[in-house]
C-alpha cells in the first residue's frame, strides 16, 4: 500500500513537471503585442480629447 501511494505521488509530480513554460521570443511577441494594443487605446483616447491645434495654441497665450 505503501509503495502504491508514492508511485502515484511520483507519478502525479512528474506529470506537473512536463508543461512547458514560453521561451523568450513568446513571451516577448506577447508583451509586444500586448504593448501596441495599448499604445493604440491610449491614441485613439488622446486624439478624440484633443482639442484642434489653433484652440490650443490660442489658450496657451
Amino acid at each position: 500500500m505503501k509503495r502504491r501511494t508514492i508511485l502515484v505521488l511520483l507519478v502525479l509530480t512528474a506529470s506537473g513537471c512536463s508543461q512547458r513554460q514560453p521561451g523568450f521570443d513568446e513571451r516577448y511577441d506577447a508583451a509586444s503585442a500586448k504593448i501596441g494594443k495599448m499604445a493604440e487605446d491610449i491614441d485613439a483616447r488622446v486624439s478624440a480629447s484633443e482639442m484642434p491645434q489653433d484652440e490650443a495654441t490660442s489658450a496657451d497665450h
